[in-house]
């Protein structure tokens, strides 16, 4: 086993509880910065000040890679995810439509489709929908999908994206 990859195990496995990590990095910048430290509690620590200021940086470095990682996943990927879906939302297919359009003509945020539409997989992936429940419905393998709340305020105040073209509602037959 290589170093890369023991290191990449010892990450993967050891995940420090939140709290104590930022307890620590806490107690650390305190004790750089605002504690004065009298001549006998230096003498004391003077002894463990290296191993004290290794430990309390890559404490605060892990600290810092923590958050900026929950950053990301939390704020940047929903942002982007977003921002993805809404422009996703201006160029949907006809079968897209009419999926769409039955949680807004219903008023609802729930429908029961058939898993095997491929259009789901789309809309799901790209996060406008998102399957709510494991179970299926009966003897077919259909499944409620709830619509994403940004995606319902979107399509209720753009209800043109999900009307239907003349060319497509001759295709579907829809007068």
């Amino acid at each position: 086993m290589d170093i890369s990859t023991a290191t990449k195990a010892i990450l993967e496995n050891v995940k420090p509880n939140r709290k104590l990590l930022a307890t620590f990095s806490t107690s650390y910048l305190i004790y750089l910065f605002i504690i004065p430290l009298d001549s006998a509690t230096y003498l004391y620590l003077s002894k463990y000040n290296i191993q004290i200021n290794i430990l309390g940086i890559l404490t605060l470095v892990y600290f810092g890679i923590w958050l900026a990682t929950d950053f990301y996943n939390v704020w940047l990927k929903g942002t982007i995810l977003i921002w993805n879906g809404k422009k996703y939302l201006h160029k949907l297919t006809l079968e897209e439509k009419l999926i769409l359009s039955k949680y807004i003509l219903n008023k609802t945020k729930t429908y029961n489709f058939n898993i095997s539409m491929g259009e789901l997989v789309s809309l799901s992936g790209r996060g406008i929908i998102y399957r709510a429940t494991t179970i299926s419905q009966g003897y077919t393998p259909s499944f409620d999908y709830n619509l994403n709340d940004w995606a319902w305020d979107y399509l209720t105040s753009n209800k043109h994206l999900i009307e239907l073209s003349p060319e497509e509602k001759k295709i579907k037959g829809i007068r």
